[in-house]
């Protein structure tokens, strides 16, 4: 369970007050928060993104992007092409 905003500004504050102290530097205490910061929002997005290679996403339809860059390194795109084969044609494309 995530906690609340207060209690999350609270811990902040709190290591931005430990830094501090142990640097004796504003400027590495706030960057040491930003990194934590990032750390963070890393840590959430890959706990919600699916796994290379799992079912899923991979057997829907190639995207847009997939299929405008592929007639740009001039690959045909097969009909009802998938995410994943367009990646792997992708990839075979740009390994020649």
């Amino acid at each position: 369970m995530e906690k609340p905003n207060e209690e999350r500004v609270q811990d902040y504050l709190e290591l931005y007050q430990h830094v501090k102290e142990k640097t004796g530097s504003d400027d590495v205490a706030l960057a040491v928060l930003e990194q934590v910061g990032k750390d963070r929002r890393t840590e959430l997005m890959s706990t919600t993104k699916q796994p290379k290679g799992e079912a899923g996403d991979n057997d829907a339809e190639a995207s847009w992007k997939q299929v405008n860059y592929l007639k740009r390194l001039g690959v045909a795109v097969p009909e009802g092409c998938s995410k994943k084969q367009a990646s792997e044609l992708i990839d075979q494309a740009l390994a020649r």
